[in-house]
């Protein structure tokens, strides 16, 4: 990030991929992720996260991006040794990519999509044009699971998330719901406690759990004490979101 030290985006960096790996699931979805997160040179953890995952990842030059991580030996499996992601960029806006990856789980070949939409109050129709866009390219892909920074909650000061499913795909899929009162991101100015990060599936996918793995900082990933460059206390402005969903009786 350029409005950031080096030194504080390798921390942020190295702290994500520590929580990524801590938790070790099966498939993982990044949102405004850059290139540089699998840089040895500014992530300490991303050799461990290149050997654990393979990474299907989308972006347009410098621009973070959405990815897409299959751990090597988990239940979900590339289609093929050589797959690569279908990257689908709908709008103006390089940040809003998004990553589809088909793979395997079991005998059932399933649809992943990692998802960053536009901030729905600025952004609206921007977003629905490009969900629109995007559920074209989704026909006929069921099993789906669609995940990420939907930017629409449903809780002030940020409750767009009904508008935003009666105007979009998301409407037709089934939520991963959190418990009441959990949050997973701040608003734009750091100044509210937001529930923005959100997973959805197909009708037939069962979801056996969903949770929060941490509680947003009032600051962000970065401490609110002190002067000079701020100390980074979190790897993000977001918590990671872990969902349980089974795609068969076995699975």
């Amino acid at each position: 990030m350029d409005c950031e030290l080096k030194e504080q985006t390798q921390k942020r960096y190295s702290m994500a991929g520590q929580h990524l790996l801590e938790h070790n699931v099966d498939v993982v979805l990044l949102q405004e992720c850059e290139a540089a997160f699998f840089n040895p040179d500014m992530n300490s953890e991303a050799s461990k996260i290149n050997q654990r995952y393979h990474v299907l990842a989308c972006h347009i030059g410098g621009n973070p991006g959405t990815a897409v991580l299959v751990k090597r030996d988990g239940q979900a499996k590339l289609m093929n040794p050589n797959q690569t992601p279908r990257c689908f960029l709908p709008g103006d806006f390089p940040t809003n990519m998004s990553t589809v990856v088909q793979l395997m789980v079991g005998i059932y070949p399933v649809t992943f999509v990692c998802v960053h939409v536009p901030y729905w109050p600025y952004g609206k129709d921007q977003a629905i044009r490009q969900m629109k866009l995007l559920e074209d390219v989704l026909t006929d892909q069921r099993p789906l699971i669609v995940g990420g920074d939907l930017n629409a909650g449903n809780t002030p000061p940020n409750e767009y998330l009904p508008e935003l499913e009666a105007n979009t795909f998301f409407g037709s899929l089934k939520r991963a719901k959190l418990a009441p009162g959990t949050m997973t991101g701040l608003n734009g100015d750091f100044s509210a406690q937001v529930t923005i990060d959100h997973i959805y599936t197909s009708q037939e996918l069962h979801i056996a759990s969903a949770r929060a793995l941490a509680v947003p900082f009032n600051g962000g990933p970065y401490s609110i004490e002190g002067s000079g460059p701020a100390e980074i206390v979190y790897a993000s402005d977001h918590v990671p979101v872990l969902v349980h969903i089974k795609c068969g009786p076995d699975l």
